[in-house]
């Protein structure tokens, strides 16, 4: 490791160390670990050190060259704390579904995964898209009491942040579905039925001898990733991402320090299928993100798409392991981790969220030998669906005959893993043909070594050309200048295959067409099923799962076509390796929320070409209408630059911290309460693992939108609240009896106080209510006039007209007693 670590007793740590002279005449070598066992090694790999004591220690590195001139010490400080409180167990679970925030009532943590759905090969035996590898965000929260008292983001000098594997009672794949390990075959005992996870981490003796997924992604690491570092539930390494312009050497940067990268892992790493350790998280103050790569180039707001983005104050795991097998041995693409707050090891607050995964990538939907998809052995459901004649048996490529592996000849630990890589195989001989690589001859092949991502570009470095690693390491390097991104050979070739005359991937109609007539719902799922999720998780998975995808918005409506999504910065690469940054970057190149809530009822702010909503507020497509595929367009996203809706930086993940906008809210990230990108809450499902977590923090799903999450004080009447609100706490109804642990707010007592015109924007111009007037929960309110309400209670003593509101009314000025606006 690099840098200071925090970690809890009994954890083992894997040193390494990088040793470099000019005249390649080093000498003595000696490490020492107070407070680790072993204590002192000789080796420039010195491998595990347990730590099983509180304390911080400072581990030391000591080299001398034959010359006796001493190299300059390197340390490493090392925090260890004890393991915090009582945790979930993967062998006897706990009733999940209290609300955590009344168990730590001083504290919150806020909590979400960066994407809403991260994806990983399960087998890397033939090729590899992407490595198990999950991010996680969390701050914590000290409550307001007072207005001397208000809330405060924490930093790592007052808390530390944990997180382990949890469960759901009402999950839908079980109520003891629960994901601690990435391990295959649980330990404990003879007669356990086998669990395949994935073969990151198996070991390739007949080759070299070194796990799986180093052989694979070795090369993206230039020269920097050790084989000892990747072992069972161990992450790939993650760097600090603001040192890495003083630590990568040229050609990637122009550093000469020590780069900080950290590991994480599965929190059943000591135990596999017995233990579930709580593993620490890292502090970030501030984040870069592609700073130096992207920093000077204009985003679709006129801010850079990359930058320094300042007071994130977040706790960071970046690289979680996680696989889409729960350790029960079924698939869960949801699973859900514990996120705790600990001071001096002491939980102070606790929040479930999901770390969504998914290995759905159906290449065999196309590119499996029809001969694969007669196994007898096969699950009917794949001999169905994925063996409806669409498979694809290349016959005339250069005169070149190809016929996939059979199910028995084609690597894998279970039926379906073995036609997937009969796909894969297909799929790399195919590659050889077309373009004279000899891929299959050599497998074990991470596709992003030649066609560049930014979703693992770690070191922010941009298209990088290695051929040999670095620094002569030896290692397969990378040769992304001279190839087109894989966003375009996957969206851009894909989405341009013509059969017959026709498409293979087909245009997605627009919300509305010409005529204004709404698109068939049915037909744009069917759509969506021949497009987007043939690759991306969906056809089972449905990654697309929040509030708008349950609105009936596709990928297509944010995104635009396959063709437009794949026509990014790299189509000059293989002539003369040039970008051009007027087209697109992935990972970059996004809508905004502001594309398609671009204002309020009283200030809509719609651009031209923009496609509304029935509602009038709301656009249904974040680009203009006229820029369809079939049109020439480029799907460029609309942007409202005084939206009371949008965010301050260049990404909806990155965004949150108070800029003076008013569109963050004490320095609180957009995920943490409104949910993950593509899950922004509620999910539909009420059960869903998805809405764990706002359940927990406010007893309802949706955005957290009650006050008292955070604010423990009466807040009095005001419009300081996120996108300029008004407070939500009022008192609630519990089986026809007035619920008074909830305490009234003044808001509907009092609000006649306010100007008139502040009220429009989410109640209407002419106060009837609207979509940004819904109520989020049922809801009962003061009322003034007795023909509207429900009846007079006893509240602490004094007489109150009360009305009962379901969740989803559109709160209008009538709803309670005359229209005061007009």
């Amino acid at each position: 490791p690099s840098g200071e670590l925090i970690i809890s007793t009994g954890t083992t740590v894997n040193y390494t160390g990088t040793l470099t002279d000019a005249d390649a005449n080093l000498d003595t070598i000696s490490w020492s670990f107070p407070g680790g066992m072993p204590n002192v090694s000789s080796a420039q790999n010195p491998g595990n050190v347990t730590y099983n004591n509180t304390g911080v220690f400072t581990t030391t590195l000591d080299v001398t060259d034959t010359d006796g001139a001493a190299c300059v010490q390197q340390t490493r400080t090392i925090t260890v704390e004890e393991q915090p409180g009582q945790i979930p167990d993967p062998v006897s679970q706990e009733d999940n579904t209290g609300l955590l925030g009344t168990d730590y009532p001083g504290h919150v943590v806020l909590a979400a995964n960066d994407l809403g759905m991260h994806c990983a090969d399960q087998d890397d035996s033939i090729f590899s898209v992407l490595p198990p590898f999950n991010v996680l965000h969390a701050q914590v929260i000290k409550r307001g009491f007072s207005d001397n008292d208000p809330p405060v983001v924490l930093s790592d000098s007052q808390v530390s942040v944990v997180y382990s594997a949890a469960s759901n009672p009402n999950d839908p794949v079980g109520p003891d579905s629960i994901n601690s390990t990435s391990a295959n075959f649980p330990v404990g005992g003879s007669g356990v039925p086998l669990i395949y996870k994935g073969n990151f981490w198996d070991l390739d003796p007949p080759v070299t001898g070194n796990p799986i997924g180093f052989d694979v992604y070795a090369p993206l690491f230039f020269g920097l990733l050790n084989p000892n570092a990747l072992s069972q539930d161990l992450g790939l390494p993650a760097p600090e991402t603001m040192l890495l312009r003083e630590c990568l050497p040229p050609p990637f940067a122009n550093g000469t320090g020590d780069c900080a990268f950290a590991q994480q892992a599965m929190s059943g790493i000591n135990d596999p299928y017995l233990s579930n350790v709580p593993q620490h998280t890292h502090f970030d103050e501030d984040f870069s993100f592609f700073n130096d790569l992207l920093g000077g180039l204009d985003g679709v707001d006129g801010k850079p798409l990359g930058s320094i983005v300042t007071g994130v104050k977040w706790f960071r795991a970046d690289g979680i392991p996680i696989l889409p097998v729960d350790d029960q041995g079924r698939g869960n693409a949801y699973p859900l981790v514990r996120v705790q707050a600990l001071q001096g090891g002491i939980p102070i607050a606790s929040t479930d969220v999901v770390l969504p995964v998914a290995a759905e990538a159906d290449c065999q939907l196309c590119h499996a030998d029809p001969v694969d998809c007669i196994d007898p052995g096969l699950p009917p459901e794949i001999q169905t669906d994925q063996c409806n004649g669409l498979a694809y048996t290349p016959t005339s490529i250069s005169g070149k005959e190809f016929v996939g592996e059979t199910i028995d000849g084609a690597p894998g630990d279970t039926t379906e893993q073995k036609l997937l890589n009969a796909a894969k195989i297909n799929i790399l001989r195919l590659h050889d043909a077309k373009h004279g690589t000899m891929l299959d001859a050599t497998r074990k092949v991470v596709c992003a070594s030649c066609h560049y991502t930014p979703a693992l570009d770690l070191a922010q470095v941009g298209p990088t050309d290695t051929p040999d690693g670095t620094a002569g390491s030896g290692l397969p390097g990378t040769e992304q200048p001279q190839h087109i991104s894989m966003s375009r050979a996957m969206h851009g070739h894909h989405g341009n295959l013509v059969f017959n005359g026709e498409k293979v991937f087909p245009d997605m109609l627009p919300p509305v067409d010409n005529l204004g007539v709404a698109r068939n719902p049915l037909l744009a799922a069917e759509i969506l099923q021949e497009t987007c999720y043939q690759c991306h998780p969906g056809k089972r998975t449905k990654c697309l799962r929040g509030a708008m995808g349950g609105a009936g918005i596709v990928c297509q409506d944010c995104h635009g076509s396959m063709t437009q999504v794949g026509d990014d910065f790299t189509e000059n690469f293989p002539v003369d390796g040039t970008a051009d940054f007027s087209k697109r970057v992935s990972w970059a190149s996004e809508p905004k929320c502001q594309s398609c809530h671009t204002g309020d009822a009283a200030s809509p702010n719609h651009p031209s070409g923009a496609i509304v909503a029935a509602d009038g507020i709301r656009l249904l497509q974040a680009y203009p209408d006229f820029e369809h595929a079939d049109e020439g367009g480029n799907a460029t996203p609309i942007v409202s630059s005084n939206s009371r809706f949008g965010e301050n930086e260049s990404l909806y993940r990155l965004s949150g911290n108070a800029d003076g906008s008013g569109k963050g809210h004490g320095g609180l990230m957009c995920e943490g309460c409104h949910g993950s990108t593509h899950a922004i809450w509620p999910n539909a499902n009420d059960n869903a693992n998805d809405n764990v977590a706002a359940k927990q923090l406010q007893g309802h799903t949706g955005s957290i939108i009650q006050c008292s999450t955070c604010h423990e004080n009466d807040l009095g009447l005001t419009r300081n609240g996120p996108h300029g609100m008004h407070q939500v706490a009022p008192v609630s109804m519990n089986n026809g009896q007035i619920d008074t642990t909830v305490a009234f707010t003044i808001w509907t007592e009092d609000h006649k106080e306010v100007n008139d015109a502040s009220c429009r924007g989410c109640h209407g111009n002419n106060g009837q209510g609207t979509v940004l007037s819904r109520t989020a929960a049922d809801r009962t309110l003061l009322c003034k006039e007795d023909e509207k309400c429900d009846g007079k209670f006893m509240i602490n003593g004094e007489e109150e007209r009360l009305i009962f509101v379901p969740r989803g009314t559109e709160v209008s000025c009538t709803l309670c007693h005359d229209n005061k606006i007009k």
